[in-house]
C-alpha cells in the first residue's frame, strides 16, 4: 500500500523552524508518510543563502528547488503544485509567509487539505511588518493552524483566525544533543577566554525584538562588580552594526564578542555558566530548549511561550525592556553557584522529559491522519 504523501513548503533560511521541521522528518519517517520537501533556490531567491539545502545535505534529506525568478514570483505557485502532482501527495504542508502564500492557493486549486505552521513574527522593518500582514491573513484559511505556544495560540485568534482551526504543538529537544566537535578549554583557548571566566550567551537573530539592546544595557550594570564577565553573542541580523557601536560607545568591546550565526551552536553551550534570552516577543524559541538540555541556567523575559516551560525552580523570568532587573538577576545568579547548579538540574530534567521530538512528530502525525480521515468522509 503506497503511504500517504506531503509536500512540505519550507522556510528561506534554516533556523529555529528548520531545525524543528528537519527534526520532523528524522522522526516521523517511519510513520506511513512520505515527504517531499521544497525550498526557494539560492540562486534565485533574492537573499537567500545555501544554508538550508547544505544542512538538508548533512542530514541526507533530498529537496525539490523551487525556483524563484523575481521577488514576487507566481510562478512558484504553478512550479509547486506540479511538483505535488508529481510525487502524489495529499497534503500541503507550509512554514512561512511565502509558502503559506503558496498554500493558500494549492489549497483552492488543488482542493487538498493545508496545514499551516505559525512559529511567531519578526518585526524587522516595514517589509516584514507588510509579510507578518500577509501570513496572519492566508493563516485564516488553512484546515489546521499549528502554534508552538499557547500565547502563539492567542496571538493567532486575536489575528482573527478561527480557534478551531489551531492546534498548539510545542517544539522538541533531543535527548542526545551534537556532541561537541572540541572541549570546552580548546574552543575557550580558540576564542581568546581564560578558562575561569564567567561566560554569559546570548542567542538569536540581531533584530529589535529579540532585545539585544536591553541586554547590554544590563550588562552596563553587571560589568561595574564583575568587570571580567565575557559575553557570546550569536547570530547575524539588522542590528549588529547598531549593536557594535553601543558596545564601542559604552567601553564594553573587552566584555563581548560577536561571533556570527554559528551552525555548529552546540559547541557554544557547553562554554555557557549562564544564558540570556531578553527578547521582546517569542513563540517558543528552540535555544530555550537547547540551552536548558544543555544544563545552562537560563535568565528569560517573561514572553511567549517561555513562562510555560521556565517555573520557580528551574530558570529565571523577568519583564521584558527592564535592564535593571536584568542585571539584579544576572548578578544573583554569578554569585550563587549553587542556585545555578539547582536550575541547571531541574531544567534539564524538565525539557528531556516533557519535550521529546518522538512525541512531537506522533502528534503531528495524528494531525495529519485526522485531516485525510475528514477528507474522505
Amino acid at each position: 500500500m503506497k503511504p500517504n504523501a506531503l509536500i512540505i513548503i519550507a522556510t528561506d533560511v534554516i533556523g529555529g523552524p528548520g531545525k524543528g521541521l528537519f527534526q520532523l522528518l528524522r522522526y516521523s519517517n517511519s510513520l506511513n508518510f512520505e515527504y517531499h520537501l521544497c525550498n526557494y533556490h539560492p540562486a534565485h531567491a533574492k537573499g537567500a543563502s545555501n544554508e538550508f539545502f547544505e544542512y538538508a545535505q548533512q542530514n541526507g534529506i533530498l529537496i525539490n528547488p523551487l525556483h524563484q525568478n523575481w521577488v514576487i514570483d507566481p510562478f512558484l505557485i504553478l512550479r509547486a503544485y506540479k511538483i505535488a502532482k508529481r510525487f502524489g501527495c495529499n497534503l500541503v504542508q507550509t512554514h512561512g509567509y511565502k509558502s503559506s502564500v503558496i498554500g493558500f492557493f494549492l489549497q483552492r486549486i488543488w482542493g487538498v487539505p493545508w496545514i499551516g505552521f505559525s512559529h511567531g513574527y519578526t518585526f524587522d522593518n516595514k517589509k516584514m511588518a507588510l509579510y507578518n500582514k500577509i501570513e496572519s491573513f492566508v493563516l485564516r484559511y488553512p484546515d489546521r493552524v499549528v502554534a508552538v505556544s499557547q500565547s502563539m495560540k492567542d496571538l493567532l485568534i486575536k489575528k482573527k483566525v478561527p480557534e478551531d482551526k489551531i492546534v498548539v504543538i510545542e517544539n522538541a529537544i533531543e535527548s542526545k544533543p551534537h556532541p561537541p566537535e572540541m572541549s570546552a578549554n580548546q574552543l575557550k583557548s580558540k576564542l581568546g577566554l581564560s578558562t575561569s571566566d564567567f561566560v554569559i550567551g546570548v542567542i538569536g537573530r540581531l533584530n529589535p525584538e529579540k532585545g539585544h539592546e536591553v541586554f547590554l544595557e544590563a550588562l552596563r550594570n553587571v560589568v561595574k562588580i564583575h568587570p571580567d564577565v565575557r559575553v557570546l553573542i550569536l547570530g547575524k541580523g539588522q542590528e549588529e552594526k547598531k549593536l557594535k557601536n553601543y558596545c564601542d560607545t559604552c567601553g564594553l568591546n573587552n566584555n563581548v564578542m560577536f561571533l556570527g550565526y554559528r551552525p555548529d551552536v552546540w559547541n557554544y553551550y557547553q562554554l555557557m555558566d549562564l544564558m540570556v534570552i531578553p527578547s521582546h516577543s517569542e513563540g517558543l524559541p528552540n535555544v530555550l530548549l537547547e540551552a536548558m538540555a544543555n544544563g545552562v541556567p537560563v535568565v528569560s523575559t517573561a514572553v511567549g511561550g517561555i513562562p510555560g516551560i521556565i517555573g520557580r525552580n528551574n530558570g529565571v523570568l523577568i519583564p521584558p525592556g527592564n535592564p535593571a532587573v536584568m542585571a539584579e538577576r544576572i548578578l544573583d545568579l554569578m554569585e550563587n553557584p549553587e542556585k545555578r547548579k539547582t536550575l541547571s538540574e531541574n531544567g534539564k530534567k524538565k525539557v528531556l522529559s516533557d519535550f521529546r521530538p518522538e512525541d512531537r512528530a506522533k502528534k503531528i502525525v495524528d494531525l495529519y491522519n485526522a485531516l485525510l480521515a475528514g477528507s474522505t468522509n
